[in-house]
This record gives structure tokens, sequence and C-alpha cells, in this order.
């Protein structure tokens, strides 16, 4: 149960910096700059974006494959218990 809610807040966080993106980038849309002002700070947003975005997806990944290891060593464990020796 406890998973679903960190899934939950995970959702949340995620969905709340991509609409915090959404709107820096509609913010700068509107802002009266020039057009290589404006490019620039699209450009450095999008890659803070991408940086966060790498970032959680790198912490998603690394809690999956401990996960596995713990999976993979319970069943190593329970195929011991149960093999004849």
């Amino acid at each position: 149960m406890g998973d679903r809610k960190t899934a939950s807040i995970e959702y949340f966080a995620l969905g709340f910096v991509a609409g915090m993106a959404v709107g820096a980038a509609v913010a700068l849309l509107t802002a009266p700059k020039s057009g290589r002002l404006l490019r620039r700070d699209l450009k450095r947003g999008l890659e803070d974006a991408s940086e966060n975005v790498k970032g959680k997806v790198e912490e998603r990944v690394s809690k999956i494959q401990d996960g596995l290891r713990e999976v993979e060593q319970a069943l190593k464990d329970a195929a011991q218990k149960i093999t004849p020796r």
C-alpha cells in the first residue's frame, strides 16, 4: 500500500513539474523579448526540464533494478530450500 502512495506522490510531483514547465513556456512566449533572448531562455528551460526528467527516470530505473535484484535473490533462496541435496 505504501508503494501506491509513493507512486501517487511521484506522479503528482512529475505533473507539477510539467505544469511549471508549461507555465514558464507560456510566460516566456507572452513576454516582450527579442527572438534571440526568447530562444535562449526556452533552450535553458528545456535543458533544465530535460535534466530533471532524466534524473527522475534514472532514480526509478535504479529502484526497479534494486527490486529485481531482491526478487532474484528471493527466488534463488527459495530454489535452494526446495532443491534436494
